[in-house]
């Protein structure tokens, strides 16, 4: 995935299912009486007390597209007590004055939707008894911030409409909703006619389905003739470069078309300085490959770029190949501008001289690409789009400093069905300038789980220079300015181990011979063994203690792992594929009944480079709650290749006090592997030291009142020299220092 703060945001179009507007037919609900269901709820909590009011109630049908929230159970998670569940969400009716067929009925919601609801439609006026008979029409997963429309069975009829939401959604069992409306029985008119998929790889075949709605957005049936293309069952061959579908219903035509599509044409790895939305390398995995922003690579969707951030596709994107070409296909006619990216790129500091799309439209479209906090090359750059072909777009960049978003937009005149491909960063080089940089220095530095390499190269012409590291089948990239040293580390290498790296340098388009640099890894450290007793201690994992059994490890659904790994003559527990992932220990049980347990250590073996990790125990409450005490969650700084030996206070640091711990948790990871030993729970109770005579011994430990060692194999008469104000343990006796 691309990891950082770049999104590009596209506005495109196809004729879509047309919103339910009450502007189409009259809304047989508006300006009429409504009442609650029974009487007005309230629901209670602590000191805070909240009263359906009716007059709130009369905003449904004030105008057809409300905005403002009517609260049928309070959004307040200080009121989502169980007795205020128990009395649920405030049904309404409408009384509609006489007695009328109704066909659809059309609702909006705010965030705090409810995700089921009843309707009910009558000659008598409701009672609450209503609710225990069969609704006229059910429906469920409504979701947030939606607009529905309900089409209810032929025939109901009624003078009052009876509407009653349940499972209310939302963190404080909220549900808000922003108006209802709804129509009476009128003939279907064909208004909206789409084809699904618009897009077909040529000279391929593929499965098409149809949506017909009315005016009302409802469903309908239509006639359907295609030309250019044949049918076989649902099934489309086009001919040439398209297809046109027709459909006919009740005297009404509308026209669709399909397009076969040929692949956009693959740029040459080395052009591409950064990825953003492009192929990927057979046999690359994403995870296992740093571009970091500066990439020799094609890479596919979300493939890399971290420094410049994550596609998000805001209207909705479907993404699919079109022979080695990954795309993304954008629907949406609606004239809305979305999305955008949220970071400052200095093009001219990067060396990026031109950004490159690529855009398959369907129709004749002019737009523009769009640069927010733009210096030099101004915000709006006009690109003409012709149909039924890729369009290569290159926007310049050079001499810009600095740019904060950028979009592809469309007027509701202008949008169209399109396809994109292959966005990416590239360099303006010298037409002249046919040679690859040269390098001046190379050199690796060995780590046990890594290597860091120090690179210098000079180009004549460019400012900046890329580099590519190949060790096996991954691949890493960095970059600098010509003539000056990078360094760069390489992590989640196997420690003691022969490796040839090769290392190529490019301006962007000329690439150097490689340079083959061989190195060993070194020999990883070995934890060093705790020093308190057996009995003062819970081990969960620790061979020094006997708990030589890997504890259970859950990823949470990320791609993290947990595996044996050999260190010396221990096994400890390696974690992989952390970085920007979750997971944890679990399945344990340590209670402070078991051992008057006050403080947690653990050891931790940092990767090749520095980073950090958020650590903190979760266990049940005596009443079975899980507890994880918010702010108490530590940030904690891991050195690399170096075991971090980490001691934390139970309640001092995270609020526990009493409970069964069952998981510890190590999320927020900015490092990609590490490894654990020695983890496990102790008491700081003096009198569980072994008793050593500080008067007699020729060296001690010393140790503070949580039970962590500051000072070990110290001479005694120098146990507590310059140590700070306060109470230690020094050779199993009480020492006050002041």
């Amino acid at each position: 995935m691309l990891k950082s703060s770049i999104r590009i945001a596209m506005l495109a179009a196809v004729t879509a299912a047309s919103a339910f507007s009450v502007s189409a037919q009259e809304n047989i609900l508006a300006n009429k009486p409504i009442y609650t269901l029974g009487e007005p709820k309230t629901w209670t909590g602590g000191d805070q007390t909240y009263t359906f009011i009716v007059d709130d109630l009369q905003k449904l049908v004030a105008v057809p597209t409300n905005t403002a929230n009517v609260y049928l159970y309070p959004e307040n998670g200080a009121i989502n007590t169980p007795e205020s569940q128990a009395i649920g969400i405030q049904g309404f009716y409408i009384d509609m004055e006489s007695s009328k067929q109704v066909y659809t009925v059309s609702t909006t919601w705010e965030g705090a939707a409810a995700a089921a609801l009843s309707i009910y439609v009558t000659d008598e006026v409701p009672t609450l008894d209503i609710l225990n008979s069969p609704a006229t029409f059910s429906a469920s997963g409504l979701g947030q911030y939606t607009e529905k429309t309900f089409v209810l069975p032929e025939g109901v009829k009624g003078r009052y409409l009876v509407f009653q939401p349940t499972e209310p959604t939302n963190w404080g069992w909220g549900c808000k909703m922003r108006s209802i409306s709804a129509t009476a029985p009128e003939e279907s008119v064909l208004t909206s006619f789409s084809v699904s998929p618009l897009f077909i790889p040529a000279g391929e075949s593929a499965a098409v389905t149809y949506t017909f709605l009315n005016q009302f957005g409802v469903a309908m049936d239509a006639d359907v003739t295609v030309e250019g293309g044949s049918l076989d069952g649902n099934v489309l061959t086009i001919n040439g470069d398209y297809a046109t579908f027709t459909a006919s219903a009740n005297g009404v035509e509308m026209q669709a078309t399909v397009y076969a599509v040929n692949a956009p044409e693959i740029p040459a790895a080395a052009s591409i300085l950064a990825p953003v939305y492009t192929n990927y390398p057979e046999g690359y995995n994403y995870n296992d490959i740093d571009f970091n922003g500066t990439a020799g690579f094609i890479t596919a969707y979300n493939g890399g770029a971290k420094e410049l951030g994550r596609i998000r596709w805001a209207n909705g994107e479907v993404a699919a190949a079109f022979g080695d070409t990954r795309c993304v296909f954008f629907y949406n006619n609606n004239g809305l501008i979305q999305g955008g990216w949220n970071t400052k790129i200095n093009p001219s500091e990067r060396g990026f001289g031109i950004l490159h799309l690529d855009i398959f439209a369907t129709r004749n479209l002019v737009g523009n690409v769009v640069f927010e906090g733009a210096s030099v090359i101004g915000v709006n750059h006009e690109i003409v789009l012709q149909p039924g072909k890729w369009n290569s777009i290159d926007i310049a960049l050079t001499g810009e400093t600095d740019i904060n978003n950028m979009s592809v937009r469309f007027d509701e005149a202008n949008a169209g069905d399109i396809i994109l491909s292959n966005i990416y960063f590239s360099t303006q080089l010298d037409a002249n300038d046919h040679e690859a940089p040269v390098f001046d220095a190379v050199s690796v530095n060995p780590l046990a789980m890594g290597a860091t390499f120090n690179l210098t190269a000079t180009d004549n012409s460019a400012t900046l220079v890329y580099y590519v590291i190949k060790i096996g089948d991954a691949a890493y990239s960095c970059s600098g300015k010509s003539g000056e040293e990078v360094v760069y580390t390489v992590s989640g290498l196997t420690p003691d181990t022969d490796y040839t790296a090769s290392i190529t340098v490019s301006d962007g388009v000329n690439v150097s011979e490689a340079k083959e640099v061989a190195f060993h890894t070194t020999v990883l450290p070995v934890a060093a063994d705790p020093t308190l007793p057996a009995e003062q201690v819970i081990a969960v994992f620790s061979s020094y203690y006997g708990a030589t059994e890997l504890p259970a490890f859950n990823n949470w659904g990320s791609a993290a792992s947990a595996a044996p790994m050999t260190v010396g003559d221990k096994t400890v527990l390696a974690l992989n594929n952390y970085e920007g992932q979750w997971g944890g220990l679990i399945n344990f049980a340590v209670n402070n009944t078991d051992l008057e347990i006050k403080a947690l250590h653990i050891d931790i073996l940092g990767a090749a480079t520095d980073g950090e990790l958020t650590l903190y125990p979760v266990w049940n409450d005596e009443t079975g709650i899980s507890v994880q005490a918010e702010g108490t969650h530590l940030v904690t700084a891991i050195k690399a290749n170096e075991w971090n030996s980490l001691d934390f206070n139970l309640e001092d640091d995270f609020g526990y006090k009493e409970g069964t711990i069952f998981q510890f948790a190590m999320n927020g990871a900015t490092i990609p592997n590490f490894a654990v030993d020695n983890f496990y729970f102790y008491t700081n109770d003096s009198t569980a030291i072994s008793d050593v005579n500080i008067e007699t011994a020729a060296e001690v430990n010393v140790f503070d009142m949580t039970g962590r060692c500051v000072r070990a194999n110290v001479a005694a008469e120098k146990a507590v020299e310059n140590l700070p104000a306060g109470l230690y343990i020094v050779g199993g006796r009480k020492v006050l220092v002041k």
